[in-house]
């Protein structure tokens, strides 16, 4: 491996606190070099999108591409010869001239929540079956986890198998299905998930980790990219 591609959202970005990302952990350790293209608040059709730009300059021969996906109810606007982040907090900053179509938008999504959250969870399933096709198809070796959130599955619990795909091998760091444990509980396998698990703590109100945190994840995903590399 030459380049290590990654991309995502802040969980992957880690801006919060900045800091030495685990990508480039990771990239000391294979001594290659790193492009991130991920962004806090960044949406999944944002990694697609600027993963499938990137593309052209990168040789699926030596390039190994990570990619944390984000929580799917954000999505992104194009607008005024550019693309803009949306997400359901205020926290992130949104221009003002998309102000009130941004809450035309989230006051939409409350009215029939249930209704939005499932079609959303399916549209972005297929998106990222098709874009993990299209690497396949163009030889590329990568893995993919999720940040805080899982997105493959409807909300009832008889239907979570029927999303199941045949994803290529080793694609998935954890489980991107949720698992229905024996006491009927749901387990979401996520970075967030393994970062508690291991005993780190949030570093902001965000639900961010710090240093530590990111360390440990870096350290976490070395077997899986020397698998695949």
């Amino acid at each position: 491996m030459k380049t290590l591609y990654v991309n995502g959202d802040s969980h992957t970005a880690n801006v919060y606190p900045a800091g030495v990302t685990a990508a480039q952990h990771l990239a000391q350790h294979f001594n290659c070099s790193v492009i991130n293209d991920a962004l806090a608040g960044g949406s999944n059709q944002r990694i697609i999108r600027t993963t499938l730009e990137r593309l052209p300059s990168l040789d699926p021969t030596d390039t190994v591409i990570l990619i944390g996906w984000s929580s799917f109810e954000r999505t992104e606007w194009y607008y005024s010869g550019q693309w803009h982040q949306i997400c359901g907090d205020q926290w992130y900053q949104i221009i003002p001239d998309l102000q009130q179509v941004w809450q035309q938008h989230l006051l939409a999504w409350h009215v029939n929540s249930h209704y939005e959250n499932f079609r959303l969870m399916q549209e972005q399933h297929s998106a990222i079956w098709r874009f993990h096709n299209t690497l396949v198809q163009l030889g590329y070796h990568f893995c993919f986890y999720q940040g805080c959130d899982t997105f493959f599955f409807d909300g009832c619990p008889q239907q979570d198998q029927d999303f199941k795909l045949p994803w290529n091998s080793r694609t998935w760091i954890h489980d991107p299905y949720v698992q229905i444990t024996a006491d009927n509980s749901r387990l979401v396998e996520n970075f967030s998930r393994w970062a508690l698990s291991q005993g780190f703590s949030h570093s902001d109100d965000r639900a961010h980790f710090g240093q530590d945190a990111h360390t440990a994840w870096a350290k976490y995903l070395q077997p899986y990219l020397e698998a695949i590399c």
